[in-house]
């Protein structure tokens, strides 16, 4: 079997010349308990969630190239001169308006040779908006903070294959945008894709990004629910365990017959052994010889 965490991942193996599996299946990561959608918040609803209102963006992400802040950094400024494409956010007193704080919420990295946190500040110390870098928050705590008020986490990576990052937002009914790249697509429902996904450009994200803070933002439901992907894993790792344990039982089976058949052609090799007296002939037999011997002895024989 082959198990992949996305369709991309499968397809990228295909064409880098990976033989085709018929047995290849996609199945996303299990989500910690402390990632689940808290059974307090009632049964998930079917269809799309209301919009909500954002007033902060929050670069959700390490701060390093790959991860998109340069792209987003870009789209930030764009946004502020009123280039995002809405119509509402065309001066930068309108975005201000609405925009209250810009926050990168990620551990730094590195960004063309230097370290992520000095290249935002130095990219953020003009923007007339206020913002703040988070570093030193852990998972549970950063998605506590997204939780915590109008926030919009912002995902603009340029790869990705499956992150638990689009997973999570999506588990717990956060607000987010996300680049449409690699398996992030396999992790958000199909009917949610144009709401939450964009193409990796400045443009796309900074007309996004107004969007949201003109309208608000649908959170996005997830592609699988959390308990049911863990079930499903559960039921395959059963499987696969009944099924190595009919192996183990046939095996054995087999080196017990291996086993019974050579003792049989021991058995069959060895010769026939000369059938016992029965006890009466061999008193009878023992007595003719002691007469035998003793007339022999009267005649001088011995």
């Amino acid at each position: 079997h082959v198990v992949s965490r996305s369709r991309y991942l499968l397809g990228w193996m295909a064409r880098q010349g990976w033989p085709p599996n018929a047995r290849a299946a996609v199945q996303p990561n299990v989500l910690p308990l402390a990632d689940r959608r808290a059974a307090s918040l009632g049964p998930r609803p079917e269809g799309p969630a209301a919009a909500v209102d954002v007033s902060e963006l929050v670069f959700f992400a390490r701060l390093e190239t790959r991860k998109g802040v340069i792209t987003f950094c870009d789209a930030i400024e764009r946004l502020l001169r009123g280039e995002s494409g809405e119509a509402s956010l065309t001066t930068q007193d309108a975005v201000l308006a609405r925009l209250k704080q810009v926050t990168f919420l990620g551990r730094g990295a590195m960004v063309h040779g230097k370290f992520g946190v000095h290249y935002v500040q130095e990219r953020a110390q003009r923007w007339p908006v206020p913002w703040k870098i988070i570093a030193r928050m852990g998972p549970v705590e950063a998605k506590a903070y997204l939780r915590e008020g109008p926030r919009l986490a912002v995902m603009p990576s340029r790869i990705e294959n499956s992150p638990y990052t689009v997973y999570e937002c999506a588990e717990l009914g956060i607000p987010f945008i996300a680049a449409s790249v690699g398996g992030v697509p396999d992790l958000v429902h199909e009917e949610d894709h144009g709401e939450a996904l964009f193409e990796p450009t400045v443009e796309e994200l900074a007309m996004r990004m107004g969007r949201a803070l003109a309208h608000g933002v649908r959170p996005a439901r997830p592609r699988i629910d959390a308990a049911l992907n863990e079930r499903a894993w559960v039921a395959w790792h059963s499987q696969v365990v009944a099924a190595a344990a009919r192996a183990r039982r046939g095996r054995a089976a087999e080196e017990r017959e291996k086993e019974e058949a050579a003792a049989a052609g021991a058995a069959a090799a060895r010769p026939a052994a000369r059938p016992a007296r029965p006890a009466g002939a061999r008193a009878r037999l023992a007595g003719k010889l002691a007469e035998a011997a003793g007339a022999a002895k009267w005649r001088g024989e011995w």
